[in-house]
């Protein structure tokens, strides 16, 4: 097999290779451009240590980023490429880490390591594809099932568990039998994880077309990560954007709220899928439309989206989208007036928001246009009276 690869790509292998090392392309990377897929960052092994990597690219930049792990993440043009050292691993006492590694210079010692046959693969343009365990037919056969014994690997990383979740929901990947069992046995396992990494997980499958199946069929592990979650009947793969699938997990704020905060969910996160979840159904009517965006005028439209998807009301994002496109005035900072101008007036302080507020309930009802003359003749007879 040959693979077309880009340029520093090709110039990496050949510098390492021309130095008398190996050095194979593994992992996602290796994964996706076999899928025909994107290939954002490129990881690769080698026999070659940390310290002898930096030694050929030393007019590179290279970050000591797994140091550790034997890691080495080299910088060109900008873009990074992770260069790990072949390795076998020690025990994993604490079901994430292994307690120590070993370098080898057995590619088949590396890959046996590896969570999943379809990342187990590795691939040089000198040696070719490197397939021991089946990788290639399970990508194939879009099946997902791990390396060696599925308990082995879930007891040794439980985080595997959510990282198969993962693949099956974004790349549509069945999970095995076996595996799959060996992930609901071992899934008690994942309160060993920091709630960082589940989250993160979490987060990446949301996006994946197949999440509604997942969900579904894993629902007992989704509730061990988010026991304040439910089961809504509509199918989220109808929803367009990932929060507006997590957002559908939950039947109020307060549980949505602690749920999030305990999995440390960023607060943009944390706010938006409150702002779905306590939204309430869109307006028919332009008026009452810019009545709904004078109180919500944070992620109108996409609570429009949300409520059009989710709960179904036909029309409501196309009718918010035609008042926002017309430009027609809906709240304080449109006004044509400001405080100043109030103020010009003779009104005090505490009368100035009282006074902006009658004039922009009149504007958005249509009984005074959103002109500056008109609003300051509409102040003067406020005033007056």
């Amino acid at each position: 097999m040959f693979l077309q690869l880009d340029p520093v790509t090709d110039f990496i292998l050949a510098s390492l290779e021309n130095s008398g090392f190996s050095l194979y392309i593994v992992g996602g990377s290796l994964r996706n451009r076999l899928l025909g897929l994107d290939v954002h960052d490129t990881d690769f092994t080698t026999n070659a240590t940390p310290a002898q990597v930096k030694q050929i690219f030393s007019s590179y930049t290279a970050i000591d980023t797994g140091i550790r792990h034997g890691t080495v993440t080299l910088v060109i043009d900008h873009v990074p490429y992770e260069i790990t050292t072949m390795r076998t691993e020690g025990t994993y006492s604490d079901n994430r880490r292994p307690d120590c590694v070993f370098y080898t210079d057995s590619i088949e010692e590396d890959l046996k390591r590896r969570d999943f046959t379809v990342n187990a693969l590795a691939y040089s343009p000198k040696s070719g594809l490197v397939d021991l365990f089946g990788g290639l037919s399970d990508l194939e056969n879009r099946v997902l099932r791990t390396v060696g014994e599925p308990a082995e690997r879930f007891s040794e990383d439980a985080l595997r568990i959510m990282r198969g979740l993962r693949f099956s929901s974004v790349l549509g990947f069945e999970i095995e039998n076996e595996t799959k069992s060996a992930m609901f046995h071992y899934s008690h396992l994942l309160k060993n994880i920091s709630v960082e990494r589940i989250y993160n997980e979490l987060i990446s499958m949301l996006d994946g077309n197949n999440f509604d199946k997942v969900l579904r069929d894993f629902l007992p592990v989704f509730k061990l990560i988010m026991p304040e979650m439910r089961l809504p009947e509509a199918n989220l793969g109808e929803l367009p954007k990932h929060l507006f699938r997590l957002a559908s997990l939950f039947e109020g704020e307060t549980e949505a709220e602690n749920c999030l905060h305990r999995l440390k969910a960023d607060n943009f996160t944390i706010k938006t899928v409150k702002a779905l979840i306590s939204s309430e159904p869109i307006p028919f009517g332009d008026v009452e439309i810019k009545k709904y965006l004078r109180k919500n005028q944070a992620n109108t439209l996409d609570i429009a989206l949300f409520r059009e998807t989710f709960y179904k009301e036909k029309g409501s994002f196309s009718r918010v989208k035609s008042v926002l496109d017309s430009g027609e005035c809906y709240s304080l900072s449109m006004l044509a007036v400001n405080g100043n101008d109030i103020a010009s007036l003779g009104f005090s302080k505490s009368e100035i928001g009282e006074v902006l507020e009658e004039l922009l309930d009149k504007v958005i009802s249509r009984r005074l246009d959103n002109k500056k003359e008109v609003l300051i003749e509409a102040a003067k007879i406020i005033d007056k009276q």
